[in-house]
């Protein structure tokens, strides 16, 4: 049994293939990892940029000589290929505030929508006969504050990625910002029932 394996380079990642034989590196980060099941290939999501969120798909062979290459999109994750190893199907988005959507790239990187995701799934395996096994993927931030002379805790949660980003001089409002659904409104709460 051979293993490929992603480990920290000298700034940013490398694939071994087998352990200990260094077959790629990016300066970012490799964000997944798939061997083909034909032909030898390796395909990897490399995130040149590492905390941009912006990824290209790779195919490669064990060597580590590159077959194909996708442009950068906003995001790509859930890499699976299909049983006869003709195309890398993945999850993602060209524009980050745009949802996510199934994709398939072929051998010569010829890419093709499968189909549009509603809410947020992760691509975890594609069948030997056509049938997606998809994963949902929900995280959430709560954010809780507690204003000067306060005895408690007030929980701020209010859509999905609550972030605190400021206090008030006085200790008794609080900035903060929403992220995933919600589209990245900033709001100013004072307390529960109040939004201005």
């Amino acid at each position: 049994v051979s293993f490929a394996v992603v480990r920290k380079g000298g700034v940013g990642e490398v694939v071994e293939f087998p352990v200990g034989k260094k077959i790629y590196e990016t300066p970012g980060l490799i964000r997944a990892m798939r061997f083909a099941p034909r032909d030898e290939l390796i395909a990897v999501a490399d995130a040149p940029l590492a905390g941009d969120g912006g990824a290209r798909l790779v195919i490669m062979d064990y060597g580590g000589r590159v077959k194909t290459t996708s442009d950068l999109w906003a995001t790509i994750d859930g890499l699976a290929w299909l049983a006869n190893g003709s195309e890398l199907w993945f999850e993602g988005s060209r524009n980050a505030d745009a949802g996510l959507s199934l994709f398939a790239m072929d051998l010569t990187g010829r890419m093709r929508m499968v189909r549009a995701l509603p809410l947020r799934w992760q691509l975890a395996d594609v069948a030997g006969d056509g049938r997606v096994l998809l994963r949902s993927y929900n995280s959430t931030g709560s954010l809780w504050f507690r204003a000067a002379g306060a005895t408690a805790e007030t929980d701020l949660y209010w859509h999905d990625h609550s972030s605190g980003r400021d206090v008030s001089p006085d200790l008794q409002h609080l900035l903060f910002s929403e992220g995933g659904a919600s589209d990245n409104q900033v709001d100013f709460r004072t307390d529960r029932k109040s939004v201005v």
